[in-house]
């Protein structure tokens, strides 16, 4: 019957650990109302049944590994929250999430500390691997099927696969994760007993480093190089080889076999290396993602901790700092500084830091006190994998904060846990009576605190996202009404007057202009609230244009401006308000402002339009902007002059490094050629080489093109999709990665559009609506 029990006990703890790491811990787990509902729901009944479980069985509190540092960080977090109590509403985010943390480590040391297993957790972990695995190679070999197809039909395509999530949902996330699992692996894979077992382990762990390997994470390669060194570190100390001579007897020990199939595992080890060290480079280059961003992220947060060094900005609170700092859009929201001892410094200034490096140096110190006991080899092996893992876990936050997805901080914290919670026979049998009673009373009330607030918030979000589906869904001013309530009952909270105010925005564009002084008014309090978001300032911009307050519009555009200075929408908007108020020399510099950073603007048939435009481009060109190759062909192949058109394309240096832009013009200049099968390698080669958001728009326009000129079931369905990616929705635009304010920075969902209809954009690759336009009146 016992152990009919621990098995039970087993699989639940494996379930509950593939749930919190690949549903309810991500960020899809968090803004969904009916996951997190579930995940609600679970937490309840699970913190219900574990305090139950320890009244009945008269469980004692122990003492708890890490005691003293935690507390001083609970001291360190006090600080800056009492310092920084302007932040408001992101400071209870971050106390509630770094409370629940705390409360998880407290849950878990207890367990552990009470008889169970470490191994469970761990199983837990791998199995969640394996589904994590399969899920992540499905993801990945439609790119694959695409990318051997092309290149077999010999159109080069570099080989930089789209970078899986897995259901972890961020690639970097997926990196931390798959570090840490691979990491496991290996230690089970030396412990296992049978070549059976040892194969398994074997082909999981190279499945699962396949797959890091094209996440592109260079912070988890890093974090599994250093993971693996620390794992090397225990194996040679647990077989005593910490000499030249012991070494040598080991390997003689072992037979021609054993040595062979090492030195052919690592011959193999090393040209895979070889071989995959070009698409390792490239992907140090690719757009978005090089090290002079992460440089400017980490200066922003330098920054705030020298400004505030004793105290902090306070938990959670970077995001906002870092729209004081950047350009915010074209640059993309972060609410983490992607370095972990900066992110500490920045949040909780030096009381934090010194924290810091308190836990780690206790960490270390328990370790090595246990290493020092002389434990058996076993068990010095399993705990060798783990401590390693942790490594990795902790080296890759130092080019990345991963664990601001709650299920890789739970991962990082139950890694804690295994690592420092005591084993049920070494904890004492009468522990210290007033830390027991602090933890019997503490610990439940803490735990009480965390379920009402996170129930409270939940059903308020509840509230808010069947507002916003109202909205959507067409009625824009029910939805807007129902939110004043939710506005009412958290007020702190800016996402909601902010997706108020795009409702009723996107309803006065439609028509209702009788909505307007309460968008202009739902604006102002979003901004009152987070004053330092371009998008918001530029809305409010918008509606104030719309109600005929022009010179309120060009101060709150300019406003706008003064938060993203590097955005060329809103140069472009402050131009055409400029324009026409009649102040026609600062709309021409605000214009060619707008080209400057948008310079495949310079296509756009916008400047036509006005005399104050044509001087504008006239002026970016003798700047030295102007058309680039691509437009050349472009020109070429709207002048009538295919063939010509297409041999200036293949005559380009480089065609294998293509942008995908002079891939979809070549696949069209094919398909006019009536060579289609060509043409459909070179549309798939476009969508192989995808490089951000916009590049979308290249690939919905080829695809439309095909469909007109083909025809078929989808052609209309084609057509409206790259309408879509080219002018955005018929509810408002976007911009890349602007989402972020609302997933990373809140925890919350929210529209996806965040500039207002009412505002000027255009596509991003005029050329492709040029060519668009040409396909569909050919």
């Amino acid at each position: 019957m016992a152990e009919r029990r621990n098995s039970a006990l087993h699989a639940l703890v494996i379930l509950m650990v593939l749930y919190l790491l690949t549903v309810g811990g991500t960020f899809n787990g968090l803004v969904n109302g009916t996951i997190a509902r579930t995940s609600l729901v679970l937490l309840t009944g699970g913190i219900a049944g574990w305090l139950i479980l320890r009244w009945r069985r008269g469980w004692q509190w122990a003492d708890v590994p890490l005691e003293k540092p935690m507390l001083a960080a609970l001291i360190a977090v006090a600080i800056s929250v009492f310092f920084n109590l302007d932040a408001g509403r992101r400071l209870s985010l971050g106390v509630w999430y770094w409370t629940f943390y705390l409360a998880i480590w407290l849950l878990l040391s207890d367990l552990i500390g009470h008889g169970m297993p470490v191994r469970w957790l761990l199983d837990g972990v791998l199995a969640t691997n394996v589904l994590v695995v399969l899920v992540g190679f499905w993801q990945e070999q439609g790119w694959i099927t695409h990318w051997i197809q092309v290149t077999g039909a010999g159109i080069g395509v570099p080989f930089i696969p789209a970078r899986p999530g897995s259901l972890i949902g961020n690639p970097n996330a997926l990196g931390t994760f798959l570090a840490v699992a691979i990491v496991l692996q290996v230690g089970r894979l030396t412990q296992a007993r049978r070549w059976r077992s040892r194969i398994g382990w074997l082909i999981l762990s190279a499945a699962s480093l396949a797959l890091l390997f094209v996440t592109l994470s260079r912070g988890a390669w890093l974090g599994l190089a250093a993971g693996l060194a620390a794992w090397v570190l225990f194996l040679i100390w647990g077989r005593g080889l910490l000499s030249i001579q012991a070494v040598r007897g080991w390997w003689r020990r072992h037979g021609l076999r054993w040595r062979l199939l090492v030195a052919g595992g690592g011959a193999a080890i090393l040209l895979a290396g070889v071989a995959l060290a070009p698409v390792a480079w490239n992907a140090m280059d690719q757009p978005g993602r090089s090290v002079s961003l992460r440089q400017a992220i980490w200066q922003a947060a330098w920054d705030a901790f020298m400004q505030q060094p004793l105290t902090g900005t306070g938990p959670f609170t970077f995001g906002g700092t870092l729209l004081i700092r950047q350009s915010t859009p074209p640059e993309t929201p972060h609410s983490h500084t992607h370095n972990l001892p900066l992110q500490v410094a920045t949040e909780t200034g030096l009381p934090g830091l010194l924290v810091l490096g308190w836990t780690l140096v206790a960490v270390g110190l328990s370790i090595w006190r246990w290493m020092a006991a002389k434990p058996s080899r076993a068990a010095l092996a399993e705990m060798g994998a783990v401590v390693a893992a942790l490594v990795a876990f902790l080296t890759h936050h130092l080019t990345d904060v991963t664990s601001m997805m709650p299920s890789i901080a739970i991962l990082g914290v139950g890694l804690l846990a295994c690592v420092m919670a005591r084993p049920a026979e070494q904890v004492p049998a009468e522990p210290v009576p007033a830390a027991a009673r602090l933890y019997r009373l503490g610990v439940p009330l803490v735990w009480a605190g965390l379920l009402v607030t996170g129930w409270g918030s939940h059903l308020i979000q509840s509230d808010y996202l069947n507002a916003m589906l109202q909205a959507i869904n067409g009625d824009w001013v029910a939805g807007a009404d129902r939110l004043d309530g939710v506005i009412a009952r958290d007020p702190m909270m800016p996402i909601y007057p902010a997706g108020q105010a795009m409702a009723l925005t996107i309803a006065a564009n439609q028509g209702d202009e009788s909505v307007l002084p309460r968008a202009e008014a739902a604006w102002e309090r979003a901004i009152g609230l987070e004053d330092r978001y371009a998008a918001w300032w530029a809305n409010l911009a918008a509606v104030r244009w719309q109600r005929g307050d022009h010179p309120g519009a060009i101060e709150a555009m300019t406003a706008a401006l003064e938060c993203a200075p590097e955005a060329g929408t809103l140069w472009l908007n402050l131009g055409n308000y400029l324009e026409l108020s009649g102040r026609a020399g600062e709309a021409a510099e605000a214009y060619l402002q707008a080209l400057g950073f948008k310079p495949d603007w310079y296509e756009a048939d916008f400047w036509d339009g006005s005399v104050v435009r044509r001087q504008a481009r006239s002026a970016f060109a003798q700047e030295g902007g102007g058309s680039d190759r691509l437009a050349l062909v472009v020109e070429t192949l709207l002048a009538g002059d295919a063939e010509n058109a297409r041999r200036m394309l293949l005559d380009f240096p480089g065609l294998n490094h293509a942008s995908p832009g002079e891939r979809v013009t070549l696949a069209v200049l094919y398909e006019v050629a009536g060579e289609h099968e060509q043409a459909d390698l070179w549309l798939d080669s476009a969508a192989l080489s995808l490089q951000n958001t916009y590049d979308q728009e290249w690939l919905a326009v080829g695809k439309a093109l095909f469909g007109l000129w083909r025809g078929g079931e989808d052609a209309e369905a084609r057509l409206e999709a790259a309408q879509v990616a080219l002018y955005g929705s018929a509810r408002g635009y976007t911009f890349y990665s602007g989402q972020n304010l609302s997933w990373a920075q809140y925890l919350r969902d929210g529209l996806a559009e965040q500039l207002a209809p009412q505002l000027i954009d255009l596509p991003a690759r005029p050329l492709a609506a040029r060519l668009l336009d040409w396909g569909r009146d050919d």
